[in-house]
């Protein structure tokens, strides 16, 4: 049973709609669901496996990681790649009690403690990307294992098996705070184009969603495919303050991204960037540096890309996880 309570005396009307259709979101959140953890399997069996048989599924498999990937239509038909990630940052695991705030849209824990964290990062990742799949969305789908422990799960499948991921020309992710953003930057380096990025913006628009390009993302697991797939970007899902126990989510905003997901046109989405083309982030200053007013983070994705100490390191290429090591 959920353990959920509505402190909420008196909802907006407008909000009962989308209130009694997040239950199974609020269900997601009352997992605490470290990596590798015992709850992080038992929820792995009881909100993404059976995914496998809903009827638009064609085909699903678990690779060497851990990962689950589902495919809804024919593979060839779609070349889209929509990632979340199964775990949380919760110092153990267990079950959490989850309340909505005044305002009857945003969700919060009911007892905030060090250690604890709402997890929206990613669980509403997680719920649009069961919405989508309900909705028989066309589209291969990656729960990923192990994003907030260093990207595991990704990283396996970009060394292990990149030639199952060359016929994607997009991954989208849905594990961004916010309610706006769709990255085109992670880690410094360009992973998708502005021109995708606007065309998908476009797309959320007729919806009544205000997202735009934003060049300041981290990174999540797309960022592990930016040298294989095309467009590795970004989206915001709607939570804030994520990895502590004051993170909320706007679960409003996540219900209607995802009513948009279902029924964006993604045939329109411009595909155009060069993925085997590297790109850093340049930042200019409005002052005389003796020469030096631009700056560049470099973070070194490729063996021949270091800093002038050499002390940068490639951080896709550390096998710090020997569970899956071949």
């Amino acid at each position: 049973m959920a353990q959920f309570t509505n402190t909420t005396t008196a909802p907006a009307i407008g909000n009962t709609i989308m209130q009694a259709e997040v239950v199974d979101l609020i269900e997601i959140l009352t997992w605490a669901r470290p990596d590798d953890s015992e709850e992080e399997a038992q929820f792995v069996t009881l909100f993404v496996d059976p995914l496998a048989n809903l009827p638009a599924v064609t085909s699903h498999r678990i690779d060497g990681a851990g990962n689950r990937w589902f495919t809804i239509g024919e593979p060839e038909a779609s070349r889209l790649l929509f990632s979340c990630h199964t775990d949380t940052v919760h110092a153990k695991g267990g079950r959490q009690e989850i309340q909505w705030q005044a305002d009857g849209e945003t969700l919060e824990l009911k007892k905030r403690k060090p250690g604890q964290c709402l997890g929206a990062d990613d669980g509403a990742g997680i719920y649009i990307l069961r919405r989508m799949m309900a909705a028989g969305v066309s589209g291969t789908y990656v729960f990923h294992r192990g994003e907030e422990v260093g990207r595991l799960g990704s990283r396996w499948a970009a060394k292990n098996e990149p030639e199952l991921l060359e016929r994607f020309n997009a991954c989208i992710a849905f594990d961004r705070r916010d309610t706006g953003d769709i990255i085109t930057f992670q880690s410094g380096e360009r992973t998708a184009s502005d021109s995708f990025a606007d065309s998908l913006a476009d797309q959320l628009g007729i919806y009544g969603l205000d997202y735009q390009a934003d060049p300041t993302g981290s990174y999540t697991d797309s960022y592990s495919y930016r040298g294989i797939i095309s467009e590795c970007t970004n989206l915001s899902v709607g939570y804030d303050r994520e990895h502590g126990p004051m993170e909320t989510l706007n679960a409003a905003h996540a219900w209607q991204l995802a009513n948009a997901l279902c029924k964006l046109d993604w045939g329109k989405l411009d595909i155009s960037r060069d993925p085997s083309r590297i790109e850093y982030e340049t930042y200019s200053f409005g002052y005389d540096m003796g020469g030096y007013g631009n700056v560049t983070r470099l973070y070194g994705r490729d063996s021949d890309i270091q800093s002038p100490s050499g002390l940068w390191q490639n951080s896709d290429d550390d096998d710090d996880d020997d569970r899956w090591q071949d």
